[in-house]
């Protein structure tokens, strides 16, 4: 079996990988609040700078949190869908290309954290 090509990144940019990505040029996992088991406290999906990029591109804040969540090309996302309308829709992610405007929105609503942090789930 082959190995799996990851997308290179749209701006053509270089990526930095976090310790725990020792690979380069492998595909990375990455936990996300939408594929998680269990349900999200609502903070992500009550969003306004989520909603904003969400109304911007036409979509849905759990499609916009997709979107983040591969931007880079280096991540692959898994998230659960028990429809396969939902499928669709999860898929329909991958064609939102977060702008830079609407990255520096996001991270102001969502800064890094200076320490580790659970997720925000019940």
């Amino acid at each position: 079996m082959g190995r799996l090509e990851p997308r290179h990144r749209r701006d053509g940019g270089s990526l930095a990988r976090p310790g725990w990505q020792q690979l380069p040029g492998q595909p990375g996992a990455l936990p996300s609040g939408v594929a998680q088991a269990g349900t999200l406290r609502g903070r992500l999906f009550e969003s306004p700078a989520l909603a904003e990029v969400a109304r911007r591109h036409g979509a849905t804040v759990p499609q916009v949190v997709l979107a983040w969540d591969v931007r880079g090309g280096d991540t692959i996302a898994i998230p659960r869908s028990s429809r396969p309308e939902h499928t669709l829709e999860n898929a329909a992610a991958d064609a939102i290309e977060l702008t830079e405007e609407d990255l520096a929105l996001i991270s102001r609503d969502f800064p890094a954290p200076s320490h580790k942090m659970p997720l925000d789930m019940e």
